[in-house]
C-alpha cells in the first residue's frame, strides 16, 4: 500500500483506469518490464524498487519517470502512449 500523501498525489493525477507499462529505457531503446491495471500500482511498484528521483509528468497525466538508485532510468505509460 502506498503512503498517504503519495495516495492523495496519485489519485489528483490519475486519469481514468487504464492498462499502463513500466518501461525502462535503455539508450534510446525501450523495454516493458511489466504492466499494470492502473497508474497507482505502476507507481507503487517504481517506488518499490528504490528511486533517487520520481516526477509525476504535468504535460502528461498518466504519466511518470524515475531514476532508481540501480540507475534504471524508468517510465510510466498507458498502453499504446507515444508522445
Amino acid at each position: 500500500m502506498i503512503a498517504a500523501p503519495w495516495r492523495d498525489a496519485l489519485a489528483a493525477h490519475e486519469p481514468a483506469p487504464v492498462p499502463v507499462e513500466v518501461m525502462e529505457w535503455n539508450g534510446g531503446r525501450k523495454s516493458v518490464l511489466r504492466s499494470f491495471d492502473d497508474f497507482a500500482a505502476a507507481c507503487a511498484y517504481v517506488i518499490g524498487l528504490g528511486c533517487w528521483a520520481f516526477e509525476l509528468d504535468a504535460e502528461h497525466p498518466g504519466c511518470a519517470d524515475a531514476f532508481t538508485r540501480s540507475g534504471l532510468v524508468l517510465a510510466i505509460q498507458p498502453k499504446g502512449f507515444a508522445l
